[in-house]
């Protein structure tokens, strides 16, 4: 008997790019990690993890990118309490 794919939607975790798309998965393949997932716009390939409590699928970013981000957002918020 054949998996039945289930189809998740994603977003890509890339802050340029941040584009929705869906994926077609199997049972078999959450249960094993499978490889990364590429995004169709951009053409990243990006680690996952399944939820099975949520039945959810998420893209898990760069969190050194993440950390580049917050540290910018940091910044501006001084910037912008000093400039009151």
């Amino acid at each position: 008997m054949a998996d039945t794919l289930k189809t998740y939607e994603l977003i890509c975790p890339d802050i340029n790019c941040a584009s929705e798309f869906d994926v077609e998965l199997s049972p078999a393949a959450l249960a094993d990690g499978g490889e990364p997932i590429e995004c169709p716009d951009c053409g990243e390939e990006w680690e996952w993890e399944y939820h099975p409590d949520t039945d959810t699928l998420q893209l898990l970013g760069d969190e050194e990118e993440a950390d580049e981000t917050d540290l910018l957002e940091d910044a501006e918020t001084e910037e912008n309490e000093e400039n009151e």
